[in-house]
């Protein structure tokens, strides 16, 4: 395997050298810059309108996946300079210093070893900075004196389908003008097969707007859900980060995330209501979980 084969099955597919230059994938820019794929694609926008020339600093690079080839976005060195110039001017001290710290440390580093031309080496230089340690505990997650949180961990904490959050997650970006470089940060975690993909995560100034939003909904469960967030989970939280404990906060929000194990109907019978999922469902009226699952989608749309 040559170095330039064995560079590329390390890390992913993400990085490429060609005639001593160095490209790596859009995906990957997110990671090294902690930041989420909206906020690169936005500076690196305003970068176009007043320096870059698009097509000498930004390339595609054919892949392969199980299903065939297809050409990936890579930026090159001068890129991710630009864009750490960029990002160590943003008004988030989070953002200002980690991109202070690629343009001091790293990026002088990886030009050195670029001009040594051991592509094997840059790989093991470059591939701490993008594949990020793997998050399993929730405590992990507690950074910067935030608790950090998925949209998919979110909306079990709220106890609300993953849908409702994300439509109004849209709606408070939308309208709270709260900035995403502010509120959103990327780590990797593992998925249902132990292996690690990049996902953005959200801090408690995010999630509380969500919950205004969610409060002024006409649903009676949603209503009373953001409620509850508002009144009891998020000055506890609050409170706990205060502390400076970050296994404190995990013991609180855990059993909110992960939910028991539920064995029988009878614990599916909760504030009055009798739930079910679609697949109990499609089983209780005898009709096949495709007709069920049509139907809800058209419901969901009315809803919208």
């Amino acid at each position: 395997m040559s170095n330039s084969d064995d560079l590329n099955s390390r890390i992913f597919n993400g990085v490429e050298i060609e005639d001593g230059q160095l490209w790596v994938a859009k995906d990957w820019v997110v990671n090294l810059f902690e930041v989420d794929d909206y906020t690169v694609r936005n500076h690196y926008s305003r970068i176009l309108e007043t320096s870059l020339n698009d097509l000498k600093f930004v390339r595609r690079f054919k892949r392969k996946t199980q299903t065939g080839c297809y050409r990936k976005l890579f930026y090159n060195l001068v890129s991710l300079i630009e864009l750490g110039r960029s990002f160590s001017i943003s008004k988030y001290e989070r953002v200002s210093s980690r991109a202070q710290e690629v343009l001091e440390v790293h990026i002088p580093k990886i030009k050195a070893l670029l001009e040594e031309g051991d592509s094997k080496k840059v790989a093991e230089y470059i591939e701490p900075l993008l594949v990020k340690e793997k998050f399993e505990e929730l405590e992990d997650f507690v950074s910067d004196g935030q608790l950090w949180l998925s949209l998919s961990q979110f909306s079990d904490f709220v106890g609300l389908c993953f849908k409702t959050v994300s439509r109004y997650s849209k709606k408070v970006f939308e309208t709270s003008g709260l900035e995403r470089e502010s509120v959103i940060r990327r780590f990797l975690k593992p998925n249902s097969a132990r292996v690690n993909y990049p996902d953005d995560f959200y801090n408690l100034e995010f999630i509380t707007e969500v919950g205004k939003a969610l409060l002024l909904s006409h649903e009676g469960v949603t209503h009373y859900k953001a409620q509850e967030l508002l009144e009891v989970h998020i000055p506890k939280i609050k409170a706990l980060l205060e502390e400076g404990d970050s296994k404190k906060v995990a013991e609180y929000v855990e059993p909110l995330i992960v939910k028991e194990e539920f064995e029988e109907i009878k614990d599916f019978v909760s504030g009055g209501q009798l739930w079910l999922s679609l697949s109990q469902l499609s089983d209780f009226i005898g009709v096949g979980y495709t007709t069920i699952s049509r139907y809800y989608k058209k419901y969901s749309r009315l809803q919208d």
